[in-house]
């Protein structure tokens, strides 16, 4: 006398394994491929545009101390006992060391005022 479950037990047991193509398809490993080429295509700009925002802002950054070093050179040279910035304002307080005898900036530098 077998019961039920023995009788199924023996059945799950006997059950040939799946063969290797149908549990490995080419199909999925190509949808999986197709997911993972998409969603590195939606981060490479994101990465790519933070990199080059990040150089200009280092770029900047850098002209920036380039142009407050000739205010203090100024101020140091040109600004009489006192040591004063120059008296202008704007963007003419930036072009002040182009104006100088000699210029403490030199005409072939001006790339730092972009």
């Amino acid at each position: 006398m077998h019961s039920p479950g023995a009788q199924r037990m023996r059945e799950i047991v006997e059950e040939p394994a799946p063969k290797p193509s149908e549990t490995f398809r080419w199909g999925n490993v190509a949808i999986v491929f197709v997911v993972i080429l998409g969603l590195a295509m939606l981060l490479l700009p994101m990465i790519g545009g933070s990199t080059c925002r990040r150089g200009k802002l280092m770029n900047d950054a850098n002209n920036l101390k380039q142009l407050w070093t000739m205010q203090n050179n100024y101020m140091c040279q040109f600004g009489g006992r006192d040591r004063l910035m120059p008296p202008t304002t704007g963007s003419d307080f930036w072009l002040t060391p182009t104006r100088t005898n000699p210029p403490l900036i030199d005409s072939t530098l001006f790339d730092i005022f972009d």
